[in-house]
């Protein structure tokens, strides 16, 4: 990964080359989040590593540098990765798509940077964004994913305890490739949005208001 510390006026600093996935700079980090996984005030980073099937995190010390990378498990090619307090213990969780094997990974954090081994959610095929949002109101997270290849936007309603029920198949449309979420009519329910890439209708961004 690469690192531009900002110099406060529109510039960056040199950049910075930090290491993922295996010790070794280019072993496929496909997404990265910026959060404090250890809970000591500073901003950790976290990548998900498509090459070595991983997740690294990277502890900030509070000045612009960060530690030698820990790794977890993750899934087969993790692709995206989302991160939330999945089960109510205030520590950072993190969910990620794997695109090669067609599910999600839930992983738990322990606090210190690393994780408990994934439990593996089936989703549709080739995932290829997650997000984590309270999609239902019940102050538990949820997980929302875009699968490209089936077509579809899968859910899983969260249980609050880290644990999530069955696959709710949402969207149909072609190769969805993104989602977001958010109240887009301030009714407070949670939409939706899709983004997909190519093919017959609907393509482009689509937009899913939830009913009560």
């Amino acid at each position: 990964m690469s690192l531009l510390r900002g110099n406060g006026n529109g510039t960056f600093a040199a950049v910075t080359n930090l290491a993922v996935g295996q010790g070794v700079v280019g072993f496929g980090p496909h997404a990265v989040l910026a959060r404090d996984v250890n809970a000591d005030g500073n901003v950790d980073i976290l990548a998900a590593n498509t090459d070595t099937d991983n997740v690294s995190v990277l502890l900030g010390n509070g000045n612009g540098t960060f530690g030698t990378q820990r790794n977890s498990l993750a899934g087969d090619t993790p692709v995206a990765l989302a991160a939330g307090d999945l089960n109510g213990d205030g520590r950072i969780d993190i969910v990620t798509a794997n695109e090669a094997s067609d599910d999600v990974s839930v992983l738990l954090g322990l606090g210190t940077g690393f994780f408990n081994d994934p439990v593996h959610l089936l989703s549709g095929a080739r995932p290829r964004h997650v997000e984590l949002v309270d999609i239902d109101g019940d102050l538990a997270l949820d997980i929302i994913v875009a699968n490209e290849l089936s077509d579809d936007v899968s859910l899983f309603l969260g249980n609050g305890d880290g644990t999530f029920g069955a696959e709710i198949v949402l969207f149909r449309g072609d190769r969805p490739m993104v989602v977001g979420t958010g109240d887009l009519n301030r009714d407070g329910l949670v939409d939706y949005v899709v983004g997909a890439a190519f093919g017959a209708l609907p393509h482009g961004v689509s937009v899913f208001l939830q009913t009560p």
